[in-house]
């Protein structure tokens, strides 16, 4: 009964998504699929590098540091040309960031690392700023929660398929050979979306560098975009950077301590596929957004996270129960993800689409940016146990900020009803 109930959800997702965005979203998981490759293994393949944790985490944040840099030009490309063809720019790039990778680790050469990294961040807004884009200019406000949970999953289980097959691989190849699947899988992606047709006129390549050399302009225009969010956008990018950081903390570092404990690689890839279950379940509790109310989903997952992280602080040692918390810290992150997703898709004004788009990756990568040195500086400074300790009391923290917010858009949008009781439609996203 579950399972049939399970196929009829999918099927009556997929029917209910526009066909412009199926598009995109099946090209981005053909792409993901080769970063499944990679990716479980990003951290352990920088620890080959230094054994210092605060480094690591430095290393990790170079990506986010260019990123950061890149997404408001990118943001701009978004509102002047084809989102098809910002995409096809960081799928072709990312071709020469595994090549780069893979050079790195053959030669373990800490420059040429930098290098690759720094082209990461470069690229990286490519693909995502213009996905996110899509979903949202796709997607409407009673249907945000469902389609940001279709999209999620589908990336995620082309993701996890990826890392099952390099689980596979990894007794017999070294971790630099896993990015060789980063160099393939784009090109097939970049395939598969030209035999479609674009809707959007496709700029040269005289006014793409045009529009990216200027800075000035695109931030005066980020700005001026960026006067037109509501309140309410406001506190969803804030609280989406605080959840971020806590993503930052599992996917990083949680696989490095299951190496630190001494138990093999092979688990920590084990640990990287259970963490993405919550994902790939996404497009089931997608829907409860829409059932309950968004902040009130967003305090539940936030909750959630405090559980787990309160697991881990008891400094369990066994692989089991770091699956076990782990498992629980991501279920509350697949909880918050389509709930603020539909908070920022439904509060965004439809014109400035591609800059509310700039500003969610500007969150995310500034979070971790943010979370991966500084979570490493703890982890050398004081112990493991110290650390999850602390970012214990941080969801608690969060918790209780997130139930504030709900309860006094709550009430605002009681007062609102009172005052205007004619008025069918609410003011606030709930």
């Amino acid at each position: 009964m579950q399972q049939l109930h399970t196929s009829q959800v999918f099927s009556r997702v997929v029917r209910a998504t526009p066909t412009a965005l199926l598009n995109v979203i099946i090209a981005l998981g053909i792409y993901n699929f080769g970063w499944g490759f990679a990716d479980p293994f990003f951290s352990q393949f920088l620890r080959t590098f230094s054994d210092h944790y605060t480094v690591i985490g430095l290393l990790a944040a170079v990506i986010n540091a260019i990123t950061i840099v890149m997404v408001i030009p990118v943001g701009g490309l978004l509102e002047r040309i084809s989102r098809r063809q910002v995409l096809d720019i960081g799928r072709l790039g990312y071709v020469c960031v595994g090549v780069l990778y893979v050079c790195a680790g053959a030669f373990h050469s800490l420059p040429l690392l930098v290098v690759a990294l720094m082209c990461n961040g470069f690229f990286l807004p490519f693909v995502w700023t213009s996905v996110i884009a899509t979903v949202e200019s796709e997607s409407t406000k009673e249907n945000a929660s469902m389609m940001y949970g279709f999209y999620t999953t589908m990336r995620q289980l082309l993701w996890a398929l990826g890392l099952l097959c390099a689980l596979c691989l990894l007794p017999y190849i070294p971790l630099y050979g896993l990015f060789i699947p980063v160099i393939i899988f784009p090109l097939i992606s970049f395939w598969y979306s030209r035999k479609l047709p674009d809707p959007q006129e496709r700029a040269s390549a005289a006014r793409i560098a045009s529009i990216l050399l200027s800075p000035w302009m695109l931030l005066r225009s980020f700005y001026r975009d960026a006067l037109q969010f509501p309140r309410e956008l406001w506190i969803a990018y804030t609280i989406h950077f605080f959840v971020h950081m806590i993503y930052t903390a599992t996917i990083i570092f949680l696989p490095l301590y299951v190496v630190s404990q001494g138990h093999p690689m092979f688990l920590a890839g084990v640990l990287a596929f259970i963490l993405t279950i919550p994902f790939i379940m996404s497009m089931l509790s997608s829907g409860l957004p829409q059932a309950a109310e968004h902040w009130r989903m967003a305090a539940v997952g936030v909750a959630i996270f405090t559980v787990g992280f309160f697991g881990l602080s008891f400094f369990h040692t066994s692989f089991q129960a770091i699956a076990f918390w782990g498992l629980c810290v991501m279920c509350g992150y697949a909880c918050v993800i389509p709930a603020l997703g539909g908070i920022i898709t439904a509060t965004t004004p439809r014109p400035v689409i591609g800059t509310s788009s700039a500003m969610v990756d500007i969150t995310e990568f500034g979070a971790a940016l943010v979370a991966a040195p500084t979570i490493g500086f703890v982890i050398d400074t004081f112990s493991w146990q110290n650390f999850f300790f602390s970012i214990t009391v941080y969801c608690g923290m969060l918790t209780l900020a997130v139930i504030a917010i709900r309860r006094a858009f709550r009430l605002a949008d009681i007062r609102f009803m009172h005052r205007h009781p004619h008025m069918n439609k609410r003011p606030y996203v709930l």
